[in-house]
Order: structure tokens, then C-alpha cells, then sequence
């Protein structure tokens, strides 16, 4: 049974499913962002904490396209750790300046590592991911039944 609002046309299942995958993409974005932004922030906290232990992308093994994007001019995780060798940042193709991550040294500031532990500290487990996904469709499941029932009342 499908509950319609006659004058949008719009039914409440697709409201709900909409919903429902909404948050799901919220989830898998957080997911992707704690762990691999996570996991170079974690390496810089581990390795690089003030201006005198400033590592490359390469020495904390986190060159990769994910961290470089983060890193970049403009991004939150810019406000958090610090670069050194970014005197004369190159631009991007698509006109955004970033730090030459070949020659560019990052750190962290001492009184930046618990706000960087705070938004990056946790790691998701990929069944954290699976377990929200599954209870994200039953509670829609359990709404597109209910609901019909609550408002015909």
C-alpha cells in the first residue's frame, strides 16, 4: 500500500527510500574520509609532530590521490597540519593551488593533535559499514509500513 500526497504526486515510499540512501552515502563518505585521510593524519601524529620532524607524503607512506587531495590549499585537514617547502605551491589543472608534494614537508602543531585526533582518530571496520547500511533499509522497510497505517488513523 502506497501512501500519495495528491497535489506534489510524490509517494512516501520514494521519500523514504530517498532518505535512506541519502544518509547511506553521508555513512560511506565518513567511512572513506576516517580511514584513508584518517590513516595519513594518524601516520603525521605518529611521525611528524612539530616543525623539526616534518616528513614527506613519501616518508609517511601516505602519497596517495585521496591525501594529496585533502591537503591542498582551502581543505579543513590544511587548517589542522602545517607544510613546510609550500613557498611557491604550483597550481592545479583545475587552477587550485597546492603544495608540491614531492618536495613539501607536513607536520602537525602540538596543540593541533587533539582537534586532528578528534575528526580522524576513530577507524571505521568495513562491518560497522555493513551493519548501518542493513539497519538504514529496516527501519525505511519498517517506516513505508507503518507510516500508511499512522496516518490513516
Amino acid at each position: 500500500m502506497l501512501f500519495e500526497i495528491p497535489l506534489l504526486r510524490v509517494n512516501l515510499e520514494i521519500i523514504i527510500w530517498a532518505v535512506c540512501i541519502g544518509i547511506n552515502v553521508a555513512f560511506i563518505l565518513t567511512f572513506i574520509i576516517k580511514n584513508f585521510v584518517g590513516e595519513c593524519v594518524r601516520s603525521i601524529i605518529k611521525n611528524a609532530q612539530g616543525e623539526e620532524n616534518a616528513k614527506t607524503l613519501s616518508e609517511l607512506k601516505s602519497n596517495t590521490p585521496i591525501c594529496r587531495y585533502f591537503l591542498r590549499d582551502g581543505k579543513t585537514l590544511r587548517n589542522i597540519i602545517s607544510v613546510i617547502g609550500n613557498e611557491l605551491p604550483k597550481k592545479s589543472a583545475k587552477g587550485v593551488l597546492e603544495p608540491d608534494f614531492d618536495s613539501a614537508k607536513f607536520y602537525i602543531k602540538q596543540e593541533n593533535v587533539k582537534k586532528a585526533e578528534g575528526l580522524y582518530g576513530k577507524v571505521f571496520k568495513w562491518y560497522h559499514l555493513l551493519i548501518f547500511a542493513l539497519s538504514s533499509v529496516l527501519i525505511a522497510l519498517f517506516a513505508i509500513s507503518v507510516i500508511p497505517l499512522i496516518i490513516s488513523i
